[in-house]
């Protein structure tokens, strides 16, 4: 049986768009900690290479706002879950800033409205400990951050300034 990249990437995108929608049910009906871990399993399995070397824009987005919508979810503000699911995200979002240093406005807004999302979490009182969380993210994304920032300039519409 041969598959057609264009289906397979079709049904990528698909899944990708339909998964944050059934989570919430799905939440409430597996172990959270098991469900972070397939969906740990699931992001992985769509390699970065195809994503940059076929400039396959659609399933990039797609898959920033899938894991934006996971990231607003219950099973993001445990902490046990963030163990997991952070990781992923944090190696996804180096990558995509990394790439995307000089690309579209519009895929650098929805990988910095990630990171926000992440961070706004963390903020919580009501997520438990998230130190480690934060370090992560300034160990893993912070150079990134200021090489972006830094070659977009300060009249660029991403940066503002008070």
């Amino acid at each position: 049986m041969r598959t057609d990249y264009t289906t397979t990437l079709l049904l990528r995108v698909a899944a990708l768009k339909y998964l944050p929608t059934v989570l919430h049910d799905v939440e409430k009906v597996f172990d959270a900690k098991l469900l972070s871990e397939l969906l740990h399993d699931f992001y992985s399995c769509i390699p970065p290479e195809i994503l940059q070397e076929q400039k396959v824009n659609s399933l990039q987005k797609q898959k920033v706002a899938s894991m934006t919508e996971i990231v607003s979810s219950k099973l993001f503000q445990r902490q046990e879950c963030r163990d997991v699911l952070l990781p992923m995200m944090l190696r996804e979002l180096g990558g995509a800033l990394a790439s995307m240093a000089d690309g579209p406005h519009d895929e650098r807004r929805n990988s910095l409205e990630l990171l926000n999302n992440i961070l706004e979490v963390l903020s919580r009182d009501s997520v438990g400990e998230t130190f480690q969380h934060v370090q992560d993210i300034v160990v893993s994304l912070l150079r990134i951050i200021n090489r972006t920032v830094i070659t977009m300039g300060r009249e660029h519409a991403l940066i503002v300034s008070t």
